[in-house]
């Protein structure tokens, strides 16, 4: 039996869950502001999977990593300011937290130079899958409702 193993970055509805910050006017995640973090949305690997699964020949036995988007911290504020109507700022966790928090000091130091920050061929996932999304046609679809809760949520 041929494996195939799809390995997903960061999923796009993580950036949005209360405790980020988004309902104070801030996105507060592990990157740096001027490193990029590669997203896909959770509704795009069932179909780059199908997409995957029916060219058996091209990719059985392969390890693919899985992107939609590639977006700085910055073009984050931006996408998230537009789709919001209202300022959002992009912060990095304060080093203070990430030297309190093993685990997410070793996630930020992944993104910014370990396997999660290694480069996906994006020109090769929308070969794959032309309907993949991009972090802004996501936030204008199904994404919008998760930006409108988090922008509400209380982190308390």
């Amino acid at each position: 039996m041929t494996t195939t193993i799809i390995r997903p970055m960061i999923f796009m509805e993580m950036l949005l869950r209360p405790g980020f910050g988004l309902d104070e006017g801030r996105l507060v995640s592990l990157i740096r502001p001027d490193h990029s973090i590669q997203l896909i949305a959770v509704e795009d690997i069932g179909r780059f999977v199908a997409a995957v699964l029916a060219d058996k020949s091209r990719f059985g036995g392969a390890t693919l990593k899985i992107a939609s988007d590639r977006l700085t911290g910055r073009e984050l504020e931006v996408l998230l300011s537009e789709a919001s109507g209202r300022p959002i700022r992009y912060e990095r966790f304060p080093d203070g937290v990430l030297a309190a928090n093993a685990d997410l000091a070793h996630m930020a130091e992944s993104l910014e130079g370990g396997p999660l920050a290694e480069q996906v061929d994006l020109e090769l996932m929308r070969e794959i899958n032309p309907d993949l999304l991009t972090f802004r046609s996501w936030l204008a679809g199904s994404g919008g409702r998760s930006l409108d809760a988090a922008l509400s949520a209380s982190a308390s």
